[in-house]
């Protein structure tokens, strides 16, 4: 049958809102969406009417409501809590699509930081501008020890976590001026988590703009020593001095590679020219 403006036979109303003739009798088993008319055969019809009705239902099942909530909803309708009940499914939506945006901005970061580690050659100093850069850090350390590190980078991730932040970026360390000069690569001053803005914070720490050497290292993070000597003998040799702290990120980790020794980690030390 053809669909007319009085009736819809339940086939061709299945088809014009996306679903299937059994979800329409389901939903009129549990008393949810009933036919606009039967007639002396059985069969059902909608009517035009209720197509919006039927695509309101959807939707309002898509963000997590029950069917057994919309049908208590129904039963007692009136237009005070429909708009209680918008309002309501805003708020969630709204909630819903910041945390998806959140995701979203995640996962075009991790993209990034493979193509970087893809992209830039290893195993060399480079020396590039890097823009300035939002780190939330952690508590002080200023200790090279193993357990100082460990418990203010325990406390900084459930911080990051009561916050939700996770932009994507692994967590690093910033090793101070003083101890690369002084040849003290295992001295930090703070762990930190890279945002891509910059959030409200009591503990945010601005990375300045400019020219950093630059070391991309495969392998383990913690095993560098060697490699701060071969950035600090290449500053020497092309007339740059250190100005500012080391930065120690990773770029491929566990979700991406199975193996410690295919890790890939950023070493930066800011510098600027001797003249």
């Amino acid at each position: 049958m053809k669909p007319s403006s009085l009736r819809i036979s339940s086939a061709d109303f299945a088809r014009i809102c996306g679903t299937t003739k059994r979800t329409l009798i389901h939903y009129e088993n549990i008393g949810l969406f009933l036919p606009f008319q039967r007639d002396k055969n059985g069969y059902r019809y909608y009517s035009e009417a209720q197509h919006n009705m039927f695509l309101t239902i959807a939707q309002l099942k898509e963000t997590g409501m029950s069917l057994e909530e919309i049908r208590d909803y129904l039963s007692s309708r009136n237009p005070e809590r429909f708009k209680a009940l918008l309002m309501q499914k805003i708020a969630q939506v709204n909630a819903r699509i910041d945390r998806l945006v959140q995701i979203s901005d995640m996962l075009h970061t991790k993209l990034k930081l493979l193509d970087e580690s893809e992209r830039m050659p290893q195993g060399c100093v480079l020396y590039q501008e890097e823009p300035l850069e939002y780190l939330i850090v952690s508590d002080p350390i200023n200790s090279e020890y193993h357990d100082d590190k460990f418990s203010a980078l325990y406390k900084h991730l459930l911080e990051c976590n009561r916050l939700g932040i996770y932009s994507g970026h692994p967590y690093g360390a910033i090793v101070p001026k003083e101890s690369v000069i002084q040849r003290q690569y295992a001295y930090y001053s703070y762990h930190f988590t890279k945002v891509a803005t910059r959030p409200p914070l009591n503990n945010l720490f601005i990375k300045p703009a400019g020219l950093y050497a630059t070391y991309y290292l495969k392998g383990d993070y913690r095993d560098v020593d060697y490699i701060y000597d071969e950035m600090l003998q290449s500053i020497e040799q092309n007339d740059f001095i250190v100005c500012g702290d080391s930065y120690r990120e990773g770029l491929l980790e566990e979700m991406i590679e199975k193996h410690v020794e295919d890790y890939v980690i950023k070493i930066s030390i800011q510098v600027k020219s001797k003249a």
